[in-house]
Parts: structure tokens; C-alpha cells; sequence
């Protein structure tokens, strides 16, 4: 499996993560934007694509592939998610990750709602799990878990 970034100690493997992870050793950070519910994944189009077609990859309705991926994570599990999605995991982490906090990406130049049936989200949620057992250290230093971060256009 070849990497899509590999440069001082930081690998990057961009693919599905059911497919990627088993092959992995054990890893401290598993950063992730998994597909969202269906609930927030219908009609969804791309905002990369000029013709906004419909998005080409399946939602998923569950955390399963956190569970799956639990047993690889030395640390920390780092996802942007669907809200329903965090808020299952905050009730019930995968065995052996627990809880820490539900961050918020605010994205000031998120994509509009292209239907204009309803309004854009502008934001996404961040799910931040850790290992059970030993401290957790964040190189954040305590920051809060609120990220305004302009989205930017290009490959997901």
C-alpha cells in the first residue's frame, strides 16, 4: 500500500480507512473525515465538481469502522463527523478509546446549500477520542476545541 505523504515520520494514506487501517502497525493518530449519516449525506452534492453533481461514495450509518480501527490506536482518534455520529460515540466509545470532547470546525467559507432549500451547515463536528488508561498530552496546550478554518476547494 503505497503512502500519499511519507516526510519526516508523518504518513499519510488517503483511501478507505476499512481497507487501509488493517494493514497498518499500530499507530499514535488516526485522523479521519469518514462519510456522514444518511440523514446528512442525501441529495449532498460536490461543490468541487462545476455541473455540482450528486457525490459519488456511500454515507455510513454507524461508527463501526472506529470500532474495527479501535485495537491499531496507541493515542489519539481525531475525526470531522456528523453531529449524530459524535454524539453516539460520546455515550458509547469503542472498547478501549474513551470520550474527551466534541470540537466544532467552523468554516467560514463553507459550501452554500446548493438546493436553497434549507441553510449551508458552515460548520462540522471533530470527535477527539484517546487511548483508556495513561495521560493524555495534546500539543494544542489546552486551546479550545473550536477551529475557524476556511474551507479549502480542491482534492477531499
Amino acid at each position: 500500500m503505497k503512502p500519499y505523504y511519507d516526510h519526516d515520520g508523518v504518513t499519510i494514506y488517503h483511501g478507505d480507512c476499512r481497507e487501509v487501517f488493517p494493514a497498518l502497525a499500530p499507530v499514535d493518530l488516526l485522523l479521519s473525515d469518514p462519510p456522514y449519516s444518511p440523514a446528512w449525506h442525501a441529495g449532498a452534492r460536490s461543490a468541487n465538481s462545476l455541473d455540482k453533481s450528486f457525490i459519488d461514495f456511500d454515507s455510513i450509518a454507524d461508527c463501526s469502522w472506529l470500532k474495527d480501527a479501535a485495537p491499531l490506536i496507541k493515542r489519539w482518534a481525531v475525526a470531522t463527523m456528523d453531529w449524530r455520529h459524535i454524539a453516539k460515540l460520546s455515550d458509547k466509545p469503542p472498547q478501549g478509546l474513551r470520550f474527551v470532547r466534541f470540537g466544532v470546525w467552523v468554516k467560514p467559507s463553507g459550501a452554500p446549500q446548493f438546493t436553497g432549500g434549507r441553510p449551508g451547515p458552515g460548520w462540522e463536528g471533530v470527535a477527539f477520542l484517546h487511548r483508556e488508561g495513561g495521560a493524555m498530552t495534546w500539543n494544542g496546550g489546552g486551546r479550545s476545541s473550536v477551529f475557524t478554518v476556511p474551507r479549502v476547494n480542491g482534492q477531499h
